[in-house]
């Protein structure tokens, strides 16, 4: 078996095992549980297809952000049920209305992340919320371009490298094609997610997992697991895989030197929450869950002003939206025990090997002591010879 690309730029999205003619690419996880190409070479042509549709290797077109807004759901259900301000359904709900079908990440029945279609109303919850673990896009891109043959409307949802993925597969442009990425931070590792449910429940049956819910808040929600004898809750800060993961422990080497990041995308529309609300438009901040939108294609344009009906929205600044949003155009630097994580996972309790990466040295934690105890003693100053000036 043998790499088609270097594991620190593959993406995994699977457009090389999709596109293959001979069917010798396979999609294997490596010993930290992200998915590679494997090829057999015995049944290898050299043909290059694999090569042609990697969208590291070639990069589709990208497009400039044409508007941005903010935006949420007219339907409280579903603005509850989202894991920003339900956005993503409206538009899916509005594709399914016109006799077409969407594409994204959904549980299977081992809670694990894979990308899936669906076609009725009644079963597009699968797909709505935030699910943070790397999915796998298995079939759907030839799925989707079947679809498309036949003059479907498809909308396609996915990571940036996964929409990359799928144009890069497709090698053209479909008109009845909308795709729709979201601000990424990075994609944990399937094996981390396991090991931490495994941590979680145990012997016990998983019967749900909420990674956004809103119960306390939309800036404070909680990663909610259902368990068969109990729940368990716990915010962004407080759990142990959460905090994995937005620490940068858990991430996809790529993911450290992501090709596709910057203000120019491949989809037709981003989504993202719309951090920062609270000082760009705080009359918009109810805590239930507000969307970022930005549009980057007349088709993708099209599409967001048929739901004005069923949403509030309203023009954002691009700029002062991006600042909260750094992950546009930043990539997620892995963490520096990174390496120490994934190679201790089988020696420690899930939660002691989180800790124990992120605790800070004691030389770390007294100088931050030490330079907050001055910055303290710099502003008494400044405020004794204001006092001093102002009494002149």
């Amino acid at each position: 078996m043998a790499m088609i690309i270097d594991k620190e730029k593959c993406c995994g999205c699977g457009s090389c095992g999709a596109v293959c003619p001979q069917g010798c690419i396979t999609m294997q996880p490596d010993e930290e549980g992200f998915l590679y190409p494997q090829m057999d070479t015995q049944r290898c042509t050299s043909c290059q297809a694999c090569r042609t549709v990697c969208p590291v290797l070639h990069m589709p077109q990208r497009l400039p952000i044409q508007g941005t807004y903010s935006a949420y759901s007219r339907d409280e259900a579903v603005r509850r049920e989202s894991s920003s301000g339900g956005v993503f359904t409206e538009l899916a709900r509005r594709v399914l209305e016109n006799g077409g079908a969407v594409f994204g990440a959904a549980f299977d029945g081992a809670f694990c992340v894979e990308h899936i279609c669906v076609e009725r109303q009644q079963a597009l919850y699968k797909l709505r919320s935030s699910k943070y673990v790397q999915s796998r896009t298995g079939g759907t891109y030839g799925q989707a371009r079947a679809l498309l043959e036949q003059g479907r409307l498809v909308l396609y949802s996915g990571t940036p490298c996964q929409i990359a993925g799928l144009r890069a597969y497709l090698k053209k442009d479909y008109e009845n094609l909308i795709t729709q990425s979201m601000i990424c931070h990075g994609v944990p590792s399937p094996k981390i997610w396991k090991k931490y449910l495994n941590f979680i429940a145990g012997k016990d049956t998983v019967q749900s997992v909420q990674f956004r819910n809103k119960e306390t808040g939309w800036k404070k929600y909680q990663l909610k697991i259902m368990k068969k004898d109990g729940t368990y809750g716990a915010t962004v800060w407080e759990d142990p895989y959460m905090k994995a993961f937005v620490r940068n422990l858990a991430l996809r080497p790529s993911c450290g030197t992501c090709a596709f990041k910057g203000y120019e995308q491949v989809a037709d529309i981003t989504l993202a929450d719309y951090w920062g609300v609270e000082q760009l438009a705080p009359e918009l901040d109810d805590d239930k869950g507000l969307s970022l939108v930005f549009i980057h294609s007349k088709k993708g344009q099209r599409l967001f002003e048929s739901i004005h009906d069923a949403i509030v929205w309203r023009p954002a600044d691009m700029d002062k939206a991006v600042l909260y949003n750094q992950s546009l155009v930043k990539a997620s630097a892995p963490h520096g025990k990174r390496a120490f994580f994934f190679s201790n996972l089988e020696k420690y309790p899930f939660d002691m090997l989180v800790e124990r990466c992120l605790k800070s040295p004691a030389t770390t934690r007294l100088a931050k002591k030490a330079a907050y105890s001055v910055s303290r003693v710099k502003n008494r100053v400044k405020r004794m010879l204001n006092r001093e000036h102002k009494r002149r």
